[in-house]
């Protein structure tokens, strides 16, 4: 089972088929349906942000077969709909959010597992990310972002894996 925590006021959670509302009386619904539910699985690695900018959350999601990203738009109910596959290419290792080209807009972050590199799709604010791919290291296999130089702009630090002729490191791309 996964679960996912929605950026709100008070924290609801998502989990596969089913997500729980909570309110101010602390009490916790569950919504589910079907048709309109997050189709997460175990492995699944969620990322929670506005991506269409209409004020509700959305998730995305390394996909079933780990070379591309699942993005569900939210209704404001709890429920979703799949609205689009960004294709990685590669393996995808881990993921992450934030504005990596400070317009303001969620961008996602992937780190490439076996090829040296990570992607940054850019949202472009109307459904749709374009993607830059750049090297990242040794068979990057996780991906965070945090502000390290104190500019208020997120940075990225990828995680680089183990191989017998190198060490494990980590690469860390500051924000322009």
């Amino acid at each position: 089972m996964v679960f996912v925590a929605f950026r709100t006021i008070l924290d609801d959670i998502g989990t596969s088929g089913l997500t729980y509302l909570t309110t101010s009386s602390r009490t916790i619904s569950s919504v589910g349906n079907q048709n309109r539910s997050l189709q997460l699985g175990n492995g699944y690695v969620p990322v929670v942000a506005d991506f269409n900018g209409d004020g509700v959350d959305d998730v995305a999601v390394i996909g079933s077969e780990a070379f591309g990203i699942l993005v569900y738009y939210g209704y404001g109910d709890g429920t979703f709909y799949s609205a689009l596959l960004l294709d990685a290419g590669q393996l995808i290792g881990d993921l992450t959010v934030g504005d990596f080209d400070g317009d303001g807009r969620p961008d996602i972050a992937v780190a490439l597992a076996f090829s040296h590199e990570a992607e940054i799709f850019f949202n472009q604010g109307n459904g749709q990310f374009t993607r830059s791919i750049f090297a990242s290291g040794a068979d990057a296999t996780a991906v965070i972002t945090a502000d390290l130089n104190h500019r208020d702009k997120k940075d990225l630090v990828i995680q680089n894996f183990m191989f017998d002729v190198q060490p494990p490191n980590v690469n860390v791309v500051f924000h322009k």
